[in-house]
């Protein structure tokens, strides 16, 4: 999405999650990931791995290996995230 606010890349990604839930899961599945690599949390997604995780459960029905990849690189990136905090507090 290059240069744009990360708040219209949300409201972006927000819009796609719900507008094309059953109807294009490519572009639902990278919706996931776009909110994922946002950190963006919701009353259900209260962490950002969440959205990679519900991902991982459309991406079930699908032979995907790129967007699978793509989800994996993003649960890796969460963790060193949460790592790198912890480190800090020591």
């Amino acid at each position: 999405l290059g240069c744009v606010s990360k708040e219209s890349q949300i409201k972006y990604f927000l819009h796609v999650y719900h507008h094309l839930k059953k109807g294009n899961p490519r572009a639902f599945i990278k919706s996931l990931i776009g909110l994922g690599n946002l950190k963006y949390c919701d009353e259900f997604h209260t962490a950002p791995q969440n959205w990679y995780l519900e991902a991982l459960d459309v991406l079930k029905n699908y032979e995907d290996d790129p967007l699978k990849a793509q989800v994996y690189i993003g649960l890796g990136n969460i963790k060193y995230s949460y790592e790198q905090i912890a480190k800090l507090g020591e």
